[in-house]
């Protein structure tokens, strides 16, 4: 009999943009398909006693399952960010600090309930080790995302690209402090393309151009600089592994890399403040895109996350 599983993610992971959330859902996907899962949503399935159910989903993701759970035998928990760094670390406000206590108490239930049925998977080794003391008896893997899919389009044209939702208050915060110094440097043109629900009454039009749904084929283009202000919080590490991957240039702060490869075309700032004439700096570099994929991850277990997830009805 085949296991199945059911996926519950963030809803920027759901959302209809192709963005680092989604991407990192299809890695998921790819391993669980590898590993020998179906997909109940994709199958005749039907809930029996004896049936493998794994759901995957981020911790916010917990609440929607965790009190109607007599089915589930075991969960994913993909944390991919250091879960303790992205709530109450730096760049993160009192109001979502204090939002996040619920979640804690969410996660100490999935502890209990699921102590030894229960994966955690991390982006890098140093997130892992982050929380280190909070998943202290589960099994705990690195898994990096997939790009082997991604394809990119030719451009010539500088643009400079944020990716992400509104509702996400690091994001807000971020967006707000790089306004702010767009305005101090006079900024003109081009207007960055921001990609992400909910922006529509918050940014500034002289700065921003608000874009559609897109697939990753419009998102990822050559001669494009992925923005990336953002001090802290879940999945912020999405934002850059992905153009980082694809050889793609990257503006980011340099608390955003612990824990990943540098490389050429990353530029690594100290504060928000020092975006606007590095922004400047990369329209006047005349940048030769190289199609390959570069090491970004230090390191890897997929294929012992594969292994694991074969054994896992065993368990």
């Amino acid at each position: 009999m085949p296991a199945y599983y059911s996926f519950f993610g963030s809803r920027s992971s759901e959302s209809q943009y192709t963005n680092g959330a989604t991407l990192r859902m299809q890695a998921i996907r790819n391993v669980l398909g590898e590993a020998g899962f179906e997909d109940a949503s994709k199958t005749e399935f039907r809930k029996s006693s004896d049936t493998h159910l794994i759901v995957v989903g981020s911790v916010g993701a917990i609440r929607r399952i965790l009190f109607n759970s007599n089915k589930i035998k075991f969960i994913w928990l993909d944390v991919c960010d250091t879960w303790i760094g992205s709530r109450f670390g730096r760049g993160m406000g009192m109001s979502s600090r204090l939002k996040s206590f619920p979640e804690m108490f969410l996660v100490l239930l999935v502890y209990l309930k699921y102590r030894r049925r229960l994966l955690v998977t991390y982006i890098s080794e140093h997130d892992m080790r982050i929380d280190r003391y909070l998943f202290r008896k589960q099994k705990k893997f690195i898994l990096p995302n997939d790009i082997e899919k991604v394809q990119i389009t030719r451009s010539n044209v500088t643009d400079f690209i944020f990716s992400g939702d509104s509702y996400f208050y690091p994001n807000r915060l971020a967006i707000k402090n790089l306004t702010k110094e767009l305005k101090k440097a006079n900024w003109k043109l081009p207007k960055i393309e921001i990609y992400g629900q909910g922006w529509e009454n918050i940014v500034n039009r002289n700065y921003f151009k608000i874009m559609p749904f897109t697939s990753s084929t419009q998102l990822y283009r050559e001669n494009c600089v992925y923005l990336v202000p953002t001090e802290g919080g879940y999945g912020i590490k999405n934002k850059l592994v992905i153009p980082m991957s694809l050889g793609l240039r990257v503006i980011c702060l340099r608390s955003n890399m612990v824990g990943l490869y540098h490389h050429p075309n990353i530029t690594v700032l100290k504060k928000i403040e020092e975006f606007p004439s590095s922004m400047k700096n990369h329209l006047e570099q005349i940048f030769e895109f190289k199609s390959e994929n570069i090491p970004v991850y230090l390191r890897s277990e997929r294929e012992e996350l594969k292994h694991y997830l074969r054994n896992i009805e065993n368990q």
